[in-house]
């Protein structure tokens, strides 16, 4: 009696037991970062990922997977910035996708995921950004005259 209790508490917990999946992470310094999503259970998937840039700019990045076996496949159906879709530029057992110089104003940004693993499947990707420079006043002030001594040119060409 007492072997068939132990038994029955190995079996609940073998059963209650759920596949280690990893969360997926992002790190983001500023300027460019690296993110990534391990042992993806077999099924659908949906990460989200947020990350803050200080300056308004543009944002370029990469997302890949390679397939050993189908255990290890993945088949992305949307991978996203801010709602905008990256090109995908590669399927099959190797998916491959970019985006390119995305603008975007200061603050969150997210990075959306979305797709289908084979079982045992992980991707990864990296990110870029740079910010867009502001005129200094010298520089607004240099232009305003160069426009006043172009149209007074002009006038007086007349």
């Amino acid at each position: 009696m007492k072997k068939l209790g132990l038994f029955a508490v190995a079996a609940a917990l073998a059963c209650a037991a759920a596949p280690a999946t990893a969360a997926p992470i992002i790190d983001f310094n500023g300027t460019s970062g690296a993110f990534s999503s391990t042992d993806l259970g077999a099924g659908g998937f949906d990460d989200e990922f947020e990350f803050t840039v200080d300056d308004a700019g543009a944002v370029s990045g990469t997302i890949t997977s390679i397939a050993i076996s189908m255990i290890t496949d993945i088949s992305f159906s949307s991978v996203s910035l801010n709602g905008i879709e990256f090109t995908n530029l590669l399927s099959g057992t190797t998916e491959f996708r970019s985006i390119q110089n995305v603008p975007v104003q200061a603050g969150v940004q997210t990075l959306r995921v979305v797709g289908e693993s084979g079982g045992n499947g992980a991707y990864a990707g990296t990110l870029a950004f740079v910010s867009r420079p502001v005129p200094e006043p010298a520089g607004w002030t240099t232009m305003v005259l160069a426009l006043g001594l172009l149209g007074g040119a002009l006038k007086l060409s007349r």
